[in-house]
């Protein structure tokens, strides 16, 4: 629906600072003893690796090629 306005090159740049921000995720050193963090951390790769997904999905569907 709303992914629809965008076009092949906006979802390019979409992707790359939605895999960009996965590696920062990625990169964060959290203490082991911080359980809470650990888990937000986790939480928040989990929402951006989903997002990533459904994009990817999306774009094979209209066959956008990224």
């Amino acid at each position: 629906p709303m992914l629809r306005h965008y076009s092949q090159n906006d979802m390019h740049v979409i992707l790359n600072h939605l895999e960009m921000e996965i590696r920062t995720l990625r990169q964060e050193k959290i203490p082991l003893e911080d359980v809470i963090a650990i888990k937000a951390r986790n939480h928040k790769i989990s929402h951006v690796n989903q997002t990533l997904v459904v994009l990817r999905g999306y774009c094979k569907r209209r066959g956008i090629r990224i």
